[in-house]
């Protein structure tokens, strides 16, 4: 049986704000059950994205403004999301870092003050001997032809940046097939074209 539900057609192209489509929700008893999937976002742990943006990374492999992936090597998944907040007219861009609790619950465990505007792309790296993977992060302003990448390491609750490199484009795999993974960085912003390997 199809359920029928009248449409609400949005008039900008701003990011609605959770708890607004949270109270839509919560007045057909047909999409209650959606309402109930957002208490977490808009009553629980995890409000502190109630009014703000969103940021969704523009290329890469990951395109969510949240992701899910095991960090720390401790067969459970960490959350990743990248969102904007408006205060006083001043917009600053942040990396949220969540842990899930034993009873289900997600706890914001670090906050990381963002570089631009901008996400180029996520990705997540194992360039080490260990069982944690670093997070790649690249930074880019809107209308540069180049992103500046971030290594962020979380370690015992505390995500570290570790080096930065200007970049035009990416790859993230084991080249020599060591067992270990392999950034390949392409840099077309001089006139002779650089390319590294981290």
């Amino acid at each position: 049986n199809k359920i029928n539900i009248e449409p609400i057609f949005k008039e900008s192209k701003d990011m609605p704000i959770l708890e607004d489509l949270y109270n839509i929700l919560g007045k057909d008893k047909k999409t209650k059950i959606m309402q109930t999937k957002l208490i977490p976002f808009v009553k629980g742990s995890l409000k502190f994205f109630n009014n703000f943006h969103l940021i969704f990374p523009q290329n890469g492999t990951h395109h969510s403004a949240c992701t899910l992936f095991d960090i720390d090597g401790d067969s459970l998944n960490e959350a990743i999301a990248f969102y904007e907040l408006t205060s006083n007219e001043v917009t600053s861009t942040w990396i949220c870092i969540l842990k899930q609790t034993d009873d289900g619950k997600w706890i914001a465990v670090k906050q990381i003050p963002g570089e631009t505007n901008m996400v180029d792309r996520v990705e997540f790296v194992n360039i080490a001997d260990k069982d944690e993977s670093s997070i790649f992060v690249g930074w880019k302003n809107s209308g540069s032809p180049t992103a500046q990448g971030y290594f962020y390491n979380l370690e015992g609750g505390n995500a570290s940046n570790q080096k930065s490199f200007a970049y035009s484009d990416m790859v993230v795999a084991d080249i020599n097939h060591d067992g270990k993974q392999e950034v390949m960085i392409l840099d077309l912003s001089s006139a002779v074209p650089k390319m590294s390997l981290i």
